[in-house]
């Protein structure tokens, strides 16, 4: 199979990623995206909770989108907090979310990013104590190998963190195909174009086997995203 097929395929609902939270919180998606979007019910949770006043959670949510993000946030924790919760309860009233919840976690995913993402910065109590990124990221992955979903991000940090867990396969921005189909992707969501010369990665998960590219020759799981 041609990796491009991965991409080409119409998704019935496209997963945001961590590094796409300061998009969301300055108000670029668009008010009636033309796709359903996945959320990992942990964020939803996260969100909540932050924006009902709890400043450990809104802490901890501000931390976490400044580790992911492009560029340091520059509203208070707080604001931040409310500005994604406006978002999402605007699409929750369309009916344009869909919250990948535990049972959705895929035992292969969970196996291969057991050790994923060890970070004591990432632990925050949502009843009981977790590891907020290894599950929000758990739950993306198992949720795009079971239905096909693509992520979006806007930094590479995802690809870099689970390199060392999945096989990570970086499409040069040069296959101008590629990133034809990159721009469409992104302006499903947002109101501006995601372009040529923005930063944003479209990425999907596959099986190795019956890809077309020699370097995988067994078996496996395979991230591959589109360099911008």
């Amino acid at each position: 199979m041609d990796i491009y097929w991965l991409f080409v395929i119409e998704r019935h609902s496209i997963i945001l990623g961590l590094s796409t939270l300061d998009a969301i919180a300055k108000g670029y998606m668009k008010e009636k995206p033309s796709v359903k979007i996945s959320i990992p019910n942990n964020l939803i949770k996260l969100i909540k909770l932050a924006s009902e006043g709890s400043q450990e959670h809104q802490s901890f949510l501000i931390s976490i989108a400044n580790d992911f993000c492009q560029e340091p946030i520059e509203i208070s924790p707080e604001e931040f907090s409310l500005s994604l919760h406006r978002s999402f309860m605007a699409l929750y009233k369309m009916d344009e979310i869909i919250e990948i919840s535990d049972e959705d976690i895929d035992d292969e995913i969970m196996t291969l990013l057991e050790n994923s993402f060890e970070d004591d910065r990432y632990y925050i109590t949502l009843s009981p104590k977790k590891n907020f990124v290894k599950e929000f990221y758990v739950k993306a992955l198992s949720w795009a190998k079971t239905t096909g979903a693509l992520i979006i991000e806007r930094t590479t940090q995802l690809f870099n963190k689970v390199g060392h867990f999945i096989a990570t396969l970086q499409i040069p921005d040069r296959f101008n195909r590629f990133m034809d189909l990159k721009e469409k992707h992104i302006d499903r969501l947002f109101s501006f174009k995601g372009g040529k010369l923005v930063k944003w990665f479209v990425a999907a998960i596959s099986g190795t086997l019956g890809i077309a590219y020699p370097v995988f020759g067994m078996p496996g799981l395979i991230l591959t995203y589109m360099d911008p």
